[in-house]
């Protein structure tokens, strides 16, 4: 299994009915995931994602990732080596015990936990590396310079004028003389190329990763124990592109009575994605990539094609070209800052009470919480920084969420006939608080705090609030392993409901035979399953 940030990626293409796509090659971007296709026009098609239990948030938190055209993953704080098993519920009849957030499916997520024996250390390691499979094919600086000289040459000024204007247009002279061809376009003597810049070349780039991860498991009849700690690195194809997610995960499970069990399960991870506009954006690289002429040089150079040094003796960014004003897409993504930090803490907390044999009850209490720190700088001298003698911002998004689950379970068999069914009570809230403030007008390209800047430019804050409450039940019934029924009811109460309809009632029945457990059909080799 090749490294992914993403927990989604790693089941690409491995599920049926399951659509799983990227719309970015940004590390630690979001990926889409539609299951059955999208079933809404305007509101969000992503699943539900249940992680040990917890239905948990899927949103994409950054600012600057919305500003640049990018997307970041909150599931990417979920390290995938810590992942037990993930199970998509397709049907409509599985999806219904999670109401009004289940529309479009369920996605379960499963994590590791310890299991009984004597402890072991696993450690494994991982080393990708990803690039550009194709590009596109685009004209050399020679061919590009004679289609415009020809048609200078049509309003009959003759050549080195039809070439004075080929080279204005272009913002170079991609030949080692002031006027390198003839009236019938052919190259003259002694000319010669000197520029022809792959622009997707000098852009793109190999991307690699690297993922490493150490745990300890293990257990006794009373106490089991499981602790993980992961690194995961991953640079993109373009000049800054990069995700680092540090990961640490915790999980006991103790049977403190035989009649009482307690136990708590502890993800947390800190990420940093550096992020670069995307798409057809103006200050997007790999836009500009396929915009500027091969004419262009990625650095100064004389008329000889040598490059034109500082005082202290480096290379000098080319800043002029005709696709963008004083624009280098090698060196901008360099010089501006675009990052989001993200921290992610999801615990929960459980107690299970025995009252007989197939009677229990369970409370789960788990806060999850967010935060998002995103850093923006535009500098000073060259892109769209002058204009404001550079500008920055900073944005804070925590979003702390609280669940609280309280069930009634009873699992009994007798005979040939198996009851399961379940009554509960679930409480959740949500509150995503947003402080953003931005500057102009920096003294220094190195200092991008909002303290080194001269002008203040905004600063906004707000809070939203969100609870869901729900009652809740299913029972199941199955007789020999052949014929089995279910029932589910759902109740929800949510503050994003209309205000004449703040209750939803969510319910659904299924029944299924499985035709390969009959005795007319057990025996048969060439039939693995068959169910209706």
């Amino acid at each position: 299994q090749p490294p992914v940030s993403p927990v989604e990626q790693a089941h690409q293409g491995k599920i049926p009915g399951l659509q799983v796509s990227t719309a970015s090659g940004q590390p630690g971007a979001a990926t889409t995931f539609r299951i059955r296709g999208t079933g809404t026009l305007n509101a969000s098609a992503s699943p539900l994602y249940v992680i040990d239990g917890v239905a948990t948030t899927s949103s994409n938190y950054s600012k600057n990732a919305s500003d640049a055209n990018t997307t970041t993953s909150i599931l990417s704080s979920i390290n995938p080596q810590d992942i037990e098993s993930i199970t998509v519920l397709k049907d409509a009849a599985a999806a219904s015990l999670y109401g009004s957030r289940a529309a479009n499916g369920v996605v379960i997520i499963t994590t590791k936990t310890g299991k009984a024996g004597q402890g072991h250390m696993n450690f494994n390691a991982a080393y990708g590396v990803s690039a550009v499979p194709r590009q596109y094919e685009m004209a050399h600086s020679a061919d590009y310079y004679k289609l415009i000289f020809n048609s200078y040459m049509e309003a009959g000024k003759g050549a080195d004028w039809a070439n004075e204007q080929a080279q204005g247009t272009l913002s170079w002279n991609p030949f080692n003389v002031a006027s390198p061809l003839d009236a019938s376009g052919n190259v003259v003597s002694g000319a010669k190329v000197v520029i022809d810049t792959d622009w997707q070349r000098e852009v793109m780039k190999k991307g690699y990763s690297q993922d490493y991860n150490l745990s300890y498991s293990g257990g006794t009849d009373k106490l089991n124990y499981f602790f993980s700690g992961g690194y995961f690195d991953q640079t993109g194809t373009t000049p800054t592109a990069r995700y680092t997610r540090y990961s640490g995960k915790a999980n006991i499970e103790a049977q403190v009575k035989p009649w009482l069990k307690g136990g708590m399960n502890v993800v947390f991870s800190y990420a940093t994605q550096n992020s670069e506009v995307s798409q057809s954006a103006g200050a997007s690289p790999l836009y500009n990539a396929l915009s500027f002429p091969n004419a262009v040089p990625v650095y100064k150079v004389d008329s000889n094609g040598n490059y034109v040094l500082d005082e202290a003796g480096e290379k000098q960014y080319n800043w002029t070209n005709p696709a963008a004003k004083d624009f280098n897409p090698v060196a901008i993504p360099l010089m501006n800052t675009n990052k989001a930090n993200t921290a992610r803490l999801l615990a929960s907390f459980f107690t299970e009470v025995k009252f007989m044999d197939g009677l229990t009850a369970r409370t789960t209490f788990s806060p999850d919480y967010v935060s998002v720190y995103d850093i923006f700088y535009w500098n000073k001298y060259h892109g769209d920084g002058p204009a404001y003698s550079g500008r920055g911002g900073r944005t804070q998004t925590s979003d702390l969420m609280f669940t609280s689950t309280t069930t009634l379970n009873f699992n009994r068999t007798f005979g040939a006939h198996t009851v399961s069914a379940m009554a509960g009570y679930e409480y959740w809230q949500s509150r995503i608080t947003r402080f953003d403030g931005s500057a102009t007008g920096f003294a220094f390209d190195f200092l991008q705090e909002l303290a080194g800047a001269s002008k203040p430019q905004s600063l906004t804050s707000w809070y939203t609030d969100a609870a869901l409450m729900s009652y809740l039940g299913h029972a199941e019934y199955n007789f020999a392993e052949k014929y089995f029924a279910s029932v589910s009811f759902r109740r929800d109460g949510s503050s994003v409901f209309g205000a004449d309809n703040k209750w939803g009632n969510f319910f659904s029945v299924g029944a299924s035979w499985r035709i390969k457990q009959e005795d007319f059909l057990k025996d048969a080799d060439w039939l693995s399953a068959l169910q209706v």
